[in-house]
């Protein structure tokens, strides 16, 4: 097996584990293999983990070990944070060292030199303005604003959710609202707790997290396809591809094929093919996240709430298989809506059902608006929408008193 196999086998499954993890446990993977993998590589693994710590080293070992957990997990930390920052402060140190000395090359300009570093840092100030951005923390000041924009949907928010016993700001708990046990405080549209921001993901800062995501992936693909002109221009200037060479069989051939191309890649230009991979990879797992989330916007939903949601189809579900089978213990026949259902239960079910066969219906979702609208929604808040509203309808009050207090002077 040659290096080209191996890469594509690692190819391969890095791209599977990825699916994994993100889609894994979404409701439309609930019962399939890559739901049954996602808590095999999650769940399952944390339990082999503690089994094999507790014959190891005891009860004492596994609680050591679940302190660190939550240390690391449950706990703001700046970890993740460091890691991004060397990760990217290597690759660029690679791309200074490796790269640089072929600009400008026979297929590349010198131009490149300049716009590399001004990429990088505006990736770093869309990752700060992330990090340090508050996501749209709830108080006494913020919870009228939360109320008015987001009102209760009756179904994963009901009205009166009471207040949070942790926050104790005024009033009950606004919809689409969440308390985050990591930072401990109610978050507006909590999407979910970012360690690789060391904050949450909310109303206020989702914007720009998603511009992280996008800028990363487009950033990735700027220097895979940069590493990738250069290495073209290396193999150009080298002749590889008009050389005469004798192959392993004695044959001779004109010009290195492709495996031969990569060999001497590897051996001459290893450290820029590596950071080549490194980079398309990543490229692919940005994008593969930033759809996920676009298409929580398309959906008018987030992290949170599609496992809310994801729990409401399951009881739906669930009550419509019970009555079915009622159904059938008092003799009747079996509906063909219901058949794969109760067989099955499972998100699948719904493509099997026989043609003509009337659909189960599930709740709405009350703060789907249309992809635009919900796009507009995350791109200009609607609480900071909410309160501009009230600002300048305060100031129109306070202009229109001072305005008749004049005129009644003036009378007088």
């Amino acid at each position: 097996m040659d290096i080209i196999q191996l890469g594509l086998i690692y190819v391969g499954i890095l791209g599977f584990y990825v699916c994994v993890l993100v889609l894994g446990e979404t409701p439309m993977f609930r019962n399939t293999p890559i739901g049954w993998a996602h808590w095999a590589l999650t769940e399952g693994l944390g339990y082999l983990f503690s089994s094999c710590m507790r014959c190891v080293a005891g009860e004492r070992g596994v609680a050591a070990c679940r302190r660190l957990g939550i240390v690391i997990c449950e706990r703001p930390n700046p970890a993740l944070q460091y890691f991004y920052l060397g990760v990217v402060a290597a690759g660029y140190y690679v791309f200074c060292t490796e790269a640089y000395p072929h600009l400008p090359g026979p297929l590349i300009g010198a131009w490149h030199r300049l716009a590399a570093p001004v990429v990088v840092l505006a990736g770093f100030a869309l990752f700060f303005a992330t990090s340090l951005m508050d996501p749209g923390t709830i108080d006494d000041s913020t919870v009228e604003a939360n109320h008015a924009c987001y009102p209760p949907d009756g179904v994963i928010y009901p009205a009166g959710r009471g207040t949070c016993p942790t926050c104790r700001y005024r009033g009950d708990r606004p919809a689409r609202s969440k308390h985050c046990d990591v930072c401990d405080r109610c978050v507006s549209r909590l999407d979910h707790h970012c360690g690789w921001m060391n904050n949450c993901i909310g109303e206020r800062n989702i914007r720009y997290f998603l511009g992280f995501l996008i800028y990363h992936a487009l950033l990735c693909s700027y220097a895979t396809w940069i590493c990738i002109t250069i290495l073209r221009g290396v193999v150009l200037e080298s002749g590889l591809r008009t050389a005469r060479l004798r192959g392993r069989d004695g044959e001779m051939m004109s010009g290195a094929n492709f495996k031969l191309t990569i060999e001497y890649l590897l051996v001459f230009n290893g450290n820029l093919l590596m950071l080549t991979v490194f980079c398309s990879l990543v490229a692919v797992l940005l994008y593969v996240f930033f759809g996920y989330h676009m298409f929580l916007v398309y959906s008018g939903t987030t992290t949170n709430e599609s496992v809310k949601w994801g729990k409401v189809q399951l009881e739906v579900e669930a009550t419509a298989r019970a009555k079915e089978k009622a159904r059938l213990a008092s003799g009747g026949a079996a509906s063909d809506a219901m058949r794969a259902v109760v067989r099955k239960g499972s998100f699948w079910s719904r493509f099997v059902r026989r043609a003509g066969a009337e659909p189960i219906e599930y709740p709405s979702n009350a703060y789907d608006n249309g992809f635009f609208v919900n796009l507009y929604d995350v791109l200009f808040p609607p609480t900071a929408r909410y309160n501009r509203k009230q600002a300048t309808a305060a100031a129109k009050t306070a202009a229109s008193s001072a305005g008749k207090r004049a005129r009644a002077k003036k009378t007088r």
